[in-house]
Parts: structure tokens; C-alpha cells; sequence
């Protein structure tokens, strides 16, 4: 049998247990709502412009990267080329074949 003064703190203990924990889950609560917080910030800043400007920012660089890879096909058909100079016909034949 336990003396009150051993009941009065394992009582004092379960309180401050279940405060710290309402404490956490509270804690846990803002940050999550902080977090999304931020989440929906950077997801509106990474959007980018939106209107005319903004699909007009996205065609300029469709185009500037589209124009980037076929210069690097065309470096590569070119030092294919010097290595190799009858490959072209050989992926011609082979084109022709598929289609």
C-alpha cells in the first residue's frame, strides 16, 4: 500500500505527463500549420508570372532550350560524322526500315 504522499506525486506526475504531452500535440499543430504555410508560399513564388508575360517567359525558354539541345545534336552529327562517315546511311537505311 502506497502512503499519500507517494499517491500525490505519482498523481502529479500522470498531470504534468498528459500537460506535456497536450503541450506536444499543440506544439505539433502550429508547426504543421506553419509548414504549410510556408509550402503554399514557395508553391505560389515557384509558379512563376502568370498572364500573358508569364506564358510568353515560358515560350522564350521552350524555345531557347529547344534551340540549346539541337545545336548539342548538331555538335554530336558533327564529330560523328568526322569519326565515322558512312553512318548516315546506315540510319537512313535503318529509318526506313522502322517506318
Amino acid at each position: 500500500m502506497t502512503n499519500p504522499g507517494q499517491q500525490w506525486a505519482q498523481q502529479a506526475a500522470q498531470q504534468a505527463n498528459q500537460q506535456a504531452q497536450r503541450n506536444a500535440d499543440a506544439l505539433f499543430r502550429r508547426n504543421a500549420a506553419d509548414h504549410d504555410r510556408y509550402l503554399a508560399r514557395r508553391r505560389q513564388a515557384s509558379a512563376g508570372p502568370t498572364g500573358v508575360f508569364g506564358v510568353l517567359g515560358r515560350l522564350v525558354g521552350l524555345v531557347v532550350a529547344l534551340a540549346i539541345i539541337a545545336i548539342a545534336v548538331g555538335i554530336f552529327v558533327v564529330i560523328l560524322n568526322a569519326a565515322e562517315p558512312g553512318w548516315f546511311g546506315l540510319v537512313q537505311t535503318w529509318f526506313q526500315r522502322i517506318f
